[in-house]
């Protein structure tokens, strides 16, 4: 802990803004990691048209989270990505959904897939209310690595950073698992569960997890 907080960045955190073309690419790279997860699965159960369906709303997320958040990525080519947004800017206004063309969900996703996204929506941005009662805080809402690096240490080193820069603003962060896997994983790195749960009517289950402040942990 010591050298880590030695090395801690005092400025916020600027990442280099990411062209259309970049965006595309992370939102290609966060929809081949996020195939298998429960929560893709639910959105789409016909795995034939889910490829198609959550490349649209990781390239709506990943284009806002550019302009109001932070993409931060890992490697040439690509290998990794993380989306946060930063207190105050989540949930999102309806400009920012205008602006990220969340409105064409109904078209590109259709119906069904958009009202299932609308549903789990409203369920998680509850629950991080319950939770925050109006603390600041950072939402991690995708972290990615390409299946063909995982297990590198490439998604340890994306999060470093932010988690430095979280600790030494004292600033919590909030993120929701889908499997006890990356419960597991998300608690080497801090991360503790302070509401499991599934959505109402089910399909989805959450472990909504935060990392407060100087978490004790082996690889922050």
């Amino acid at each position: 802990m010591n050298r880590q907080r030695e090395t801690i960045p005092t400025e916020p955190l600027r990442p280099h803004r990411l062209s259309a073309k970049q965006c595309q690419t992370v939102s290609r790279l966060l929809a081949r990691a996020f195939m298998p997860n429960e929560f893709c699965r639910y959105l789409e159960p016909d795995e034939g048209k889910r490829l198609a369906k959550i490349q649209f709303l990781f390239a709506s997320m990943t284009a806002v989270a550019n302009r109001y958040g932070s993409v931060l990525t890992q490697g040439t080519p690509l290998q990794g990505a993380t989306v946060w947004f930063p207190p105050g800017s989540y949930p999102l206004t309806l400009w920012q959904m205008v602006r990220a063309g969340l409105l064409q969900c109904p078209f590109t996703m259709g119906i069904r897939t958009t009202q299932r996204l609308l549903h789990l929506a409203a369920f998680t941005e509850a629950v991080h209310a319950q939770l925050m009662h109006g603390q600041p805080y950072w939402y991690l809402l995708f972290a990615g690595v390409d299946p063909r690096h995982q297990g590198q240490g490439i998604g340890a080193a994306l999060v470093a950073k932010i988690h430095a820069y979280l600790d030494a603003k004292g600033q919590p962060a909030l993120l929701e698992a889908n499997s006890e896997e990356l419960v597991g994983y998300w608690g080497r790195f801090g991360y503790t569960v302070e509401l499991a749960a599934e959505a109402p009517g089910g399909g989805v289950s959450y472990w909504f997890m935060v990392r407060w402040p100087d978490s004790e942990c082996g690889i922050c």
